[in-house]
């Protein structure tokens, strides 16, 4: 499981980037360059898994910060249990047996609750550190979220008091893993620590060494280590030395079955994003996927490809599922 063969094509006497591959996960192979469409809490908006399937969609990506709120943790994990004693029931046996190409009828968490077959990609929830920074904090410990529904997976101890007390979700490295493991997606993001792209300053190298140590603790707290893998993020804001070293940190960690390029597509000139991109990819082995985090436009996925980046991911602009640009000044819009 987690094994990855690539295919560069014919022989043309000079080292090429670009790539496809056969990535094997649980819940079936993936083969890259691959598409995953965004669907932030288990589902996608509009689109059903009927759908999906005939689209041959084979990995669909959720957020463990939402996810973790609602429908939370513990249900999760409940129906996992409860969709284990049927399954124990019916057949006389605790789990079913594995199919001949390999892949897994294990449907616990999301895909229990969604009917969803194929494989789940869930990040890690530490986006949501620039997206909703009004509600964090931020410290070596984890990252104290307030709640946006109301409830969490691990709340403010009781009686206490001060600052602390209105944040209702603690998610440190161990947290999310754990979250992760129960929402039973074949690839989990580490917990990174994420800055905006247009930080100066020491808060970047600060952000992109803890983003490493989180590392450490994510992988040790990985329960599941035999179905769901990890990937490391690579962070370094627009400063190209602390990518590197970033990348060569994180590689080291053999753990990791890829990487991704994170705290990118914030506002930054493209010439610097371009830069950046590349930076990355010099670093990146080939024998681990590299996921390019929603780039914007079908443009940017096209030129990220031949790099070697094989898995993609939908940015806002997928958002209201558009076909393109359209302006409301021009055409039969006007």
């Amino acid at each position: 499981m987690f094994t990855f063969s690539e295919n560069r094509g014919p022989e043309t006497g000079r080292p090429v980037a670009a790539r496809s591959g056969l990535f094997r996960l649980p819940h079936g192979p993936l083969r890259t360059p691959i598409f995953m469409p965004v669907a932030t809490q288990g589902a996608l908006k509009g689109v059903t898994v009927q759908q999906l399937e005939e689209m041959d969609v084979e990995i669909i990506l959720g957020n463990t910060y939402h996810l973790g709120l609602r429908p939370g943790e513990t249900i999760l994990r409940r129906l996992t249990e409860l969709k284990n004693e049927a399954e124990k029931m019916a057949l006389g046996k605790k789990r079913p047996r594995d199919d001949n190409d390999g892949v897994v009828d294990n449907m616990d968490g999301i895909h229990f609750l969604e009917g969803w077959k194929k494989n789940v990609l869930t990040d890690s929830g530490g986006f949501q550190m620039v997206s909703l920074l009004k509600l964090a904090k931020i410290t070596e410990e984890g990252v104290r979220f307030q709640s946006t529904h109301g409830g969490g997976t691990t709340t403010a101890e009781e009686g206490e008091e001060g600052e602390d007390s209105k944040y209702s979700l603690l998610l440190r490295p161990e947290d999310s893993i754990r979250i992760q493991n129960a929402i039973g997606g074949d690839i989990m993001m580490q917990l990174d620590d994420v800055v905006h792209v247009l930080t100066t300053g020491p808060r970047v190298e600060e952000a992109m060494w803890r983003s490493i140590r989180w590392l450490d603790r994510c992988i040790a707290a990985n329960q599941n280590g035999e179905k769901q893998c990890l990937f490391g993020i690579i962070q370094g804001g627009l400063i190209e030395e602390l990518r590197l070293k970033c990348l060569e940190e994180m590689v080291k960690r053999t753990a990791c079955k890829g990487f991704a390029i994170g705290g990118l597509s914030g506002g930054e000139a493209k010439d610097t994003f371009w830069r950046v991109v590349r930076t990355c990819t010099k670093g990146l082995p080939m024998t681990s996927q590299g996921i390019a985090w929603g780039l914007g436009t079908r443009r940017i996925y096209w030129c990220v490809s031949p790099w070697g980046w094989t898995c993609l991911i939908a940015s806002m602009r997928a958002a209201p599922r558009g076909l393109g640009r359209c302006s409301p000044r021009t055409g039969m819009f006007s």
